[in-house]
């Protein structure tokens, strides 16, 4: 069957409420899987095959158009850490997706997943958008080739602006390195000058708060660290007493409210 093309679709496209996430590699060029967010699952069709059941498998390398592409891009998929995973072909995948998809892609031979070149990384704006003068881009790494315990990823800050209000976390330390440029780390113990290659720790806990601005005229490159906390993390905004639940809502810390506030007929 064939019809006249009405929409392209493109990687990282909204679709009403799913997500494109486009394939190379693939046995047809142009093929996408969907990333449903609200039931943490990802739609593949035939890029991948539920068989044996509990596990997948991609179709055989001479039924590919590039085996080795189509492997690092499935990359993609896995770093969504879907919990449930929708086949074409085989049995699906409810509960541990993300696990079959690892098994899957790190028994390959013929590529070494768990490595990406800075050249092969893509660069996006934030999901939550960047209001005034807060902003940059940030590309994923840790996600993307496999990190269990860390999360890393590079953040570009453009000059005149902020990376992110004040913040500290409770379970999650990280870790900053300055690749180039030049920028002013604000903590509550005051504000200092960061240049190339500096590294700088965040213990956990109010002592750790901080905040990267770029006052300069040209952006800088920042590498950012941190723990995955496996019971997850709380992160406190200091600045708007604003507590974030790691997988959960954004609350005000100190709430203020008048004594009736809430009762019927008040």
């Amino acid at each position: 069957l064939s019809g006249p093309v009405d929409r392209e679709l493109h990687d990282g496209e909204p679709v009403g409420r799913v997500r494109v996430i486009a394939l190379e590699g693939m046995k047809s060029p142009g093929e996408v899987a969907l990333h449903v967010p609200d039931a943490q699952a990802v739609i593949v069709g035939d890029a991948l095959l539920g068989d044996p059941p509990g596990a997948v498998r991609m179709l055989p390398d001479e039924k590919l158009r590039d085996p080795a592409r189509a492997a690092l891009s499935l990359r993609s998929v896995w770093a969504l850490q879907p919990r449930n995973l929708l086949v074409g072909d085989g049995a699906c995948i409810f509960g541990n997706a993300a696990e079959a998809i690892a098994a899957c892609l790190e028994s390959r031979r013929d590529v070494y997943v768990n490595r990406i070149n800075l050249d092969d990384l893509r660069w996006e704006e934030p999901p939550h958008g960047e209001p005034g003068r807060f902003g940059g881009t940030t590309a994923e790494i840790g996600r993307l080739i496999g990190a269990r315990a860390l999360g890393y990823r590079l953040v570009r800050l453009p000059a005149g602006k902020t990376w992110v209000p004040l913040h500290w976390h409770r379970e999650d330390e990280e870790l900053y390195f300055m690749v180039d440029g030049e920028a002013t780390l604000r903590t509550t113990r005051g504000e200092y000058a960061v240049r190339r290659g500096d590294f700088i720790a965040f213990p956990t806990g109010p002592l750790g708060a901080h905040q990267l601005r770029n006052d300069g005229e040209q952006p800088c490159t920042i590498l950012m660290l941190g723990d995955n906390a496996a019971g997850g993390d709380v992160c406190h905004y200091p600045d708007s007493r604003k507590v974030l639940i790691s997988g959960g809502p954004m609350l005000r810390s100190e709430p203020v409210l008048d004594y009736y506030d809430g009762e019927p007929g008040s």
